[in-house]
């Protein structure tokens, strides 16, 4: 939020590839005029904040670091 309440950056996190981040980043964005008046319906606020939609990578980068540090099948141990 800002200091002012009038905007607001959402951050999501999506496991997928580019095509699922755009077509979830669209769907958010199409969104937004619903959820502002979701917002403006439950809350009492003088604005209702503009809302920017942004992917936070770092949950894919998370299941990454995962799938590297898994004990492969061969027995052998991850070592850095």
């Amino acid at each position: 939020m800002s200091t002012d309440l009038r905007y607001a950056r959402c951050f999501y996190s999506l496991i997928g590839d580019e095509q699922e981040i755009l077509e979830a980043q669209k769907g958010l964005e199409s969104a937004t005029g619903f959820i502002k008046r979701e917002i403006g319906l439950r809350m009492d606020l003088k604005y209702v904040p503009d809302i920017a939609f942004r992917h936070d990578r770092r949950l894919a980068e998370g299941d990454y670091m995962e799938k590297l540090l898994q004990k492969p099948e061969d027995g052998r141990t991850f070592r850095p």
